[in-house]
């Protein structure tokens, strides 16, 4: 009954997302990630902020964010669970496995690279078909359909 009223009683906070906890996106590589962690970890442990209980709580995130993030299977199930959009909490979507998982065939894929390509455009080059046309048509089509207008 726990797991339904965790789900019911679910709200969606920016600040849970592991990837923004970090400072880092899905784009970010395992050695990113760390970097980033043992920077935020410096900040936030309660050996540095021994009356703070926030501080605490956050390296705690802290940490689970980055044993989630850097191991390739736990972070492909959270990215999937990250783009479904679901209303219920990461850690109790993870624990019902196979039941919920496999109905997510819809959920979004990755984002695309934010950096562009550095190999050039390829435009195709027709040229070389050899297409026949009529001998009536008129230079205006026949300029046209080469794409020179």
């Amino acid at each position: 009954m726990a797991n339904i009223d965790a789900i019911f009683d679910y709200e969606n906070d920016p600040n849970d997302n592991y990837y923004s906890l970090l400072g880092c996106t899905q784009l970010s590589t395992v050695e990113q990630i760390i970097t980033e962690y043992k920077v935020r970890a410096l900040l936030y442990h309660p050996d540095k902020n021994p009356n703070d209980a926030q501080s605490a709580k956050k390296f705690a995130k802290l940490q689970v964010a980055k044993d989630i993030l850097t191991c390739e299977e736990s972070r492909m199930k959270y990215d999937k669970w990250l783009n479904a959009g679901l209303h219920m909490p990461f850690e109790v979507w993870n624990s019902h496995n196979s039941h919920i998982h496999s109905s997510l065939h819809w959920a979004n894929p990755k984002p695309k690279s934010m950096i562009e390509s550095t190999q050039p455009n390829k435009t195709k080059d027709f040229s070389s078909l050899n297409v026949t046309t009529p001998q009536n048509t008129s230079s205006l089509l026949q300029k046209f359909r080469n794409y020179e207008i």
